[in-house]
């Protein structure tokens, strides 16, 4: 309860002008006041009594960054901005708490333009001395100039500048001389309509010779050539409607050798499959990712050098306007490259993941157990194919890729959505130390007629098949070739073993699995353990 509530409960006397009656209620007052400066006093040093009031100032301080920090959802505010705000709810929690926060400037360096000048300015004063992180959409709310004066007034403290911007804002500010940004670590910018090529405004004025970090959606890629410094350790580039292509990343790249993550999505990334460019060299590289057409992609992965240890992540969605053949051709390439890197640490767990509209492939250096979950570990290698407008299916992406990358060590197999004799033969057939088989779904559909073995004794009939999807070619039903001869461990997941169960018909999933497993008894060579989960039409 506070003073003036307390005061409003003790006034039940009816208004009185006489001088006795005022003089009294003054006495009261004082007196109440007293008591409640009191109070205020005793609930402080009551409050002085919990664990956390004990906690040394520089500690206290320590947690409330960390709480900051914390990924936690509001229901009132979206994660940004309830993240933003937490400072200001802990400041509000007791007096203790309000003045460690107010004497650490750290809390305070984190400015959003966007609330206005008259806030920049009350951040600023409360940071103090400290490194500032600038962030807010500029181009949409009124006062960001007058909000922007104040920062640039601080440039020399400024360490994380992460700005929507257009380039008609950056030029009130543009001037011929440079300004020296010496703490400048990150800068990110996004969102323009700005088509022009030539270097930004007020951007390309500033000295950033520490600058580590440049992330960038929306501009132009020449827009930042002077930007892209020997400093950068991590450079992102994504756009969706300006056009580019492999030389000018190509050039860019050429001056960043302590590079140690790319990201590069462009969707009208167009090739210059005539350029003489030597190949540029990445020796710190350890992630790369590139979203864009198989050409460019592949065009970019040739000219690209980086240690065998880089975790890759592609993207390729093949234009319509190009033909499929090509396309496969691109894709091949890539995977060629893929598989030089891939050399000198051989992937152990290959995943297929396949749907209508792509086709993922996944692969890690080490065998996964078989009950982890895929999501929290980080892959090797990842390729993720989309289609456009139906230019290929996802067998023949497999087959290509598959024949391309290096998977004669692979000892677990993981399959859903990818089904044929034909992709089981052709993209696994390397495959000869693998022990773990996963399949899922309709990918199983195959599985019974590529695991079907005949002893040298039996006679193969051509025009017999197990499968319809059989293809019977001299290759295909050489009796010598045993897919997967070192398999230990089958599970299935959600395969449908019978179409209709009360009718059982021999072309069903049980009675093939079954034949392909009596095939194996030849030679001596049986399954130890078979897993069925969520298993359909299956006793």
């Amino acid at each position: 309860m506070d003073k003036e509530a307390l005061l409003t409960e003790t006034d039940a006397s009816p208004p009185d002008e006489s001088a006795f009656v005022v003089e009294t209620r003054k006495e009261i007052e004082e007196k109440i006041s007293e008591h409640y400066t009191e109070i205020i006093g005793l609930r402080r040093r009551l409050n002085a009594l919990l664990p956390t009031a004990r906690l040394p100032p520089e500690l206290l301080a320590e947690i409330f960054l960390a709480y900051m920090n914390t990924h936690e959802n509001s229901a009132f505010y979206s994660f940004s901005r309830y993240e933003y705000h937490r400072r200001f709810y802990i400041a509000q929690v007791c007096q203790h708490w309000r003045q460690v926060a107010l004497e650490d400037p750290r809390l305070w360096a984190n400015i959003d333009l966007s609330a206005g000048p008259r806030y920049v300015k009350e951040m600023l004063f409360r940071s103090k001395k400290a490194p500032l992180a600038i962030s807010g959409n500029v181009s949409s709310y009124e006062d960001s100039s007058a909000s922007f004066e104040l920062i640039l007034a601080e440039l020399s403290r400024v360490h994380v500048i992460d700005l929507i911007v257009t380039r008609s804002f950056l030029q009130e500010f543009h001037t011929t001389g440079p300004r020296n940004v010496p703490c400048l670590r990150v800068l990110k910018l996004s969102r323009s309509q700005d088509r022009v090529t030539l270097p930004l405004p007020f951007l390309s004025t500033l000295l950033l010779s520490n600058l580590e970090d440049l992330s960038v959606e929306g501009f132009p890629l020449d827009s930042f050539r002077m930007l892209v410094l020997p400093s950068l350790t991590s450079f992102s580039w994504t756009t969706s409607s300006v056009k580019s292509t492999v030389s000018s990343l190509l050039t860019l790249l050429r001056n960043t050798p302590l590079l140690c993550t790319l990201i590069f999505s462009y969707s009208f990334m167009s090739s210059d499959e005539s350029t003489t460019q030597p190949n540029v060299n990445l020796p710190q590289l350890i992630h790369l990712t590139i979203r864009c057409a198989p050409t460019p992609c592949a065009e970019l992965l040739a000219h690209l050098s980086f240690p065998a240890h880089a975790t890759t992540e592609i993207v390729v969605q093949p234009l319509s306007v190009v033909p499929a053949e090509r396309s496969l051709t691109a894709l091949g390439l890539i995977a060629v490259a893929m598989r030089d890197i891939l050399e000198s640490e051989p992937l152990r767990t290959f995943v297929i993941d396949s749907d209508a509209c792509y086709v993922e492939f996944n692969g890690w250096t080490t065998v996964l157990p078989r009950d982890s979950r895929r999501e929290s570990l980080e892959p090797k290698f990842s390729l993720v194919v989309f289609d456009s407008g139906d230019l290929w299916k996802a067998a023949e992406v497999v087959e290509v890729v598959a024949s391309k990358l290096p998977l004669s060590n692979v000892d677990c197999l993981k399959l859903d959505g990818v089904c044929g004799f034909r992709t089981w033969k052709r993209a696994f057939r390397r495959m000869v130390h693998l022990t773990q088989l996963h399949v899922c779904e309709t990918a199983a559909y195959g599985l019974p007629a590529a695991l079907g073995f005949h002893s040298h004794k039996k006679k193969v009939k051509k025009a017999v098949c197990a499968d319809a999807n059989m293809i019977a070619t001299e290759d295909d039903l050489d009796p010598h070739i045993r897919l997967f001869p070192r398999l230990e461990y089958i599970r299935l997941e959600e395969v449908q073993f019978y179409k209709v169960y009360e009718a059982p018909e021999d072309k069903d999933f049980m009675k093939q699995f079954e034949r392909a497993l009596k095939s194996m008894k030849y030679d001596h060579h049986k399954f130890p353990h078979v897993d069925i989960l969520r298993a359909v039409n299956f006793a």
